[in-house]
């Protein structure tokens, strides 16, 4: 279910976005040039209403935003790494942004458990400050896409 789900064109190793909002609309942009979204405003309001229900930040700089969409042809995974800005009001600034993207689950797919899986996986690689700082200090989109992909095969 991870094969392909990140790919170099769809990391931006510098953002110059200054919300979640931006960051957010850029990443589904990544999204939508790479095929992997059909409607990026469809997609964009999925992930702010989730975003609304509860902030995604989960610590250490690194937020990871997600919806689940009819807009969404194929689980993806989208990285950016900022210059820093504040989550919301309460949190502390974010580095690092990873938007995961999940088609709407026909039963028969298992896009309801990935997208568990998934986001588990993400948030444990990113409790090791080895890989925070692999991500930040990444002179390529390359070096992000294949430490992640590693992770995500070995089932971290």
């Amino acid at each position: 279910m991870t094969a392909g789900i990140l790919d170099p064109r769809l990391v931006s190793l510098s953002t110059p976005a200054r919300n979640w909002q931006e960051a957010v609309e850029e990443l589904s942009r990544l999204l939508v040039e790479d095929g992997r979204i059909t409607s990026m405003p469809e997609f964009v309001r999925s992930v702010s209403a989730r975003e609304c229900l509860l902030s995604t930040y989960c610590g250490q700089g690194i937020a990871i935003p997600h919806a689940v969409s009819k807009a969404v042809k194929t689980p993806s995974l989208a990285v950016a790494r900022t210059s820093g800005f504040d989550w919301h009001d309460a949190d502390e600034r974010v580095r690092l942004i990873f938007l995961l993207a999940i088609p709407e689950d026909d039963g028969e797919k298992g896009y309801a458990s990935a997208q568990i899986d998934i986001l588990s996986a993400i948030a444990a690689l990113a409790l090791e400050e080895k890989n925070v700082e692999r991500w930040l200090n990444a002179s390529g989109a390359e070096e992000i896409v294949e430490s992640i992909e590693a992770a995500l095969a070995a089932g971290i």
